[in-house]
């Protein structure tokens, strides 16, 4: 494996390895930048050919802590037991999960269909319309505001730099009513990434790959208003434009 690619739902439901050799998903549902962190740390150095990690951000992501949702944090332990994280929690309801799961990952026997860690048929959710994008984007932009999630950015980009891997900053396609409702840019809505991307002499510590309002993605490749559908056209497309940029990464690095 050469290339590992991390983050939440839109890059759970919008990579496959396919069309990147060498490459594996180890996105999941609501992975924020804090768990995306302690894959990278717990997997890297078992893969002595990785060279290149692809980080999937969102609009929610410089302010969402997983472990502080309301509705998502429950899958912070699950996470922690079946990738072997060795994330400790403080007694409380977090703790209690972890204590009522562990040790049960390594009883699962069961055969998923997919490539390199791309499920596409396995609980891939999907918003129904009349969910409307206005509520997506107020859901979404309440988390852009808050900068809970940088500090686990910007220890990544440390941490790649230590390691000598190239990062990618992929951010995740949006939909034009999705886009429409959240009514600010990509260069508005991803500045704290941007800002958190900065290394010390001023140059990017990664670089950028904008599929938020890339003319690569008709309507048709949405399942709902921020994913791709897992099974759809789209995928194939954002698939292969990371493939071509780690290898261009890796060319321009040879030359």
């Amino acid at each position: 494996m050469k290339t590992l690619v991390l983050g939440s739902s839109h890059g759970d439901y919008a990579f496959n390895p396919a069309f990147c050799p060498g490459s594996f998903n180890l996105c999941s549902r609501s992975q924020d930048f804090q768990y995306s962190l302690l894959m990278y740390a717990q997997w890297a150095p078992r893969c002595p050919q990785l060279q290149d990690v692809v980080v999937f951000c969102s609009v929610f992501s410089p302010g969402f802590v997983l472990e502080k949702s309301p509705s998502q944090a429950p899958l912070a332990p699950l996470l922690n037991e079946v990738f072997q994280l060795g994330r400790h929690y403080e007694p409380g309801p977090l703790a209690a999960i972890a204590d009522a799961v562990h040790g049960q990952a390594g009883d699962a026997n069961f055969l998923l269909k997919g490539e390199s860690g791309f499920l596409p048929a396995f609980e891939k959710d999907l918003l129904p319309a009349e969910y409307g994008a206005g509520k997506r984007a107020h859901e979404h932009l309440k988390y852009n505001r808050r900068q809970g999630g940088l500090p686990y950015l910007a220890e990544i980009l440390k941490t790649s730099q230590e390691r000598g891997h190239r990062i990618h900053m992929a951010l995740s396609p949006a939909r034009p009513d999705y886009r429409m409702a959240l009514g600010r840019d990509a260069g508005d809505l991803f500045e704290s990434i941007f800002k958190t991307m900065q290394d010390l002499n001023g140059e990017p510590a990664a670089q950028v790959l904008n599929f938020f309002d890339s003319p690569l993605f008709g309507e048709a490749d949405f399942g709902d208003f921020d994913h791709l559908h897992p099974l759809g056209a789209g995928v194939e497309k954002l698939s292969r434009e990371i493939g071509r940029a780690v290898a261009g990464a890796a060319a321009r690095q040879a030359a």
